[in-house]
């Protein structure tokens, strides 16, 4: 039974201190009181630690384009490479919280460039915005619609 002026929640603490007692996991019942705390400060400081770790998985689950990495400078610089008269159907996504991969369809009109040219890119990509994984498919006909070329469609 409660005492007078205590309410039904507090009169429940001194069973669990009670309880924790003839355990033997407490000495005392300010023993228990320290223990919860140094508990909560444990809870506390692994929910500060992993928070960027959530924070990235939930991005990754969405296929968000990681953080650091602006698609509209990345669409600048394929469409500023040599030959380049248009780009679509980007895609930015991290595969893991280490690699970003990329996606994308590149028009030359004057035809494929060879696999220097590609690789050239992809070293670019890599070195300059952090992409490890880079997957370009060329085209050469820019009067043949791709599906895919609005960027709302996909």
């Amino acid at each position: 039974m409660p005492e007078m002026g205590q309410t039904e929640k507090n009169s429940v603490r001194p069973n669990v201190f009670r309880f924790a007692l003839e355990l033997g996991h407490c000495s005392t019942q300010s023993a228990c009181l320290n223990g919860a705390s140094a508990l909560n400060r444990c809870r506390a400081t692994i929910v500060w630690g992993t928070w960027g770790l959530l924070r990235d998985s939930m991005a990754m689950s969405l296929s968000a384009v990681p953080a650091g990495i602006d698609p509209g400078a990345v669409r600048g610089y394929l469409e500023k490479c040599k030959g380049v008269t248009q780009v679509h159907d980007l895609h930015i996504w991290p595969m893991s919280t280490t690699e970003v991969a990329l996606t994308c369809h590149i028009v030359i009109p004057a035809g494929q460039p060879g696999d220097a040219y590609l690789m050239g890119i992809a070293h670019y990509l890599k070195e300059k915005f952090g992409i490890q994984h880079a997957t370009l498919q060329v085209e050469t006909d820019p009067s043949s619609a791709c599906a895919l070329a609005p960027d709302h469609v996909v």
